[in-house]
């Protein structure tokens, strides 16, 4: 790495530029506070959570802060929309195969993951159609709009396929 004379004036602007640098981050935090505060509390929460309990390890905080950076992604977005967290819109059409590879890469990640952490695929393949169930019932209770029983088969179908991909590659390598 090549080093640069350290002139008086070149020394004052890296430093402008870094207290620039940080002033945009803290910019970007605050326009973006719905994310930052759900990524902050879940790291707080599941720090607590890891410091009572000795079972709740590392696997365990990255997937609740994985997952709550998910929801203040959402939050962040639709307030931005101009739209409440539970407003009715009107959804766009996606056609099935897109729909299909899409929710087979979740289930290619989640899975994966929840395998790795947990050590066993039945585990991640319960959650995963734990995770569709509790779709169903949020959108059915919570938002008055419930889901077809054939739209949610369509939905743990294609999520197990990209779990499935992951496990046919690591039998065929091992």
């Amino acid at each position: 790495m090549e080093q640069r004379p350290s002139y008086r004036a070149g020394f004052a602007l890296d430093i402008t530029l870094e207290v620039m640098e940080e002033l945009l981050v803290a910019i970007i935090a605050l326009l973006h506070w719905r994310f930052v505060l759900t990524v902050a509390g879940a790291i707080a929460f599941t720090l607590t959570l890891s410091n009572l309990f000795v079972g709740f390890t590392a696997g365990y905080c990255i997937g609740v802060v994985i997952l709550c950076a998910a929801f203040g992604m959402y939050w962040q977005g639709r307030s931005e929309a101009g739209i409440g967290i539970a407003t009715k819109v009107v959804e766009p059409k996606i056609s099935r195969p897109v729909a299909f590879i899409g929710l087979s890469f979740v289930g290619l990640l989640w899975g994966g993951l929840i395998t790795e952490f947990s050590g066993s695929e039945l585990l991640a393949v319960t959650s995963l159609i734990l995770s569709v169930a509790v779709v169903g019932v949020w959108y059915g209770v919570v938002l008055r709009r419930p889901i077809p029983p054939r739209t949610l088969a369509f939905l743990g179908c294609a999520l197990l396929s990209g779990f499935l991909a992951v496990l046919i590659v690591v039998q065929s390598n091992a």
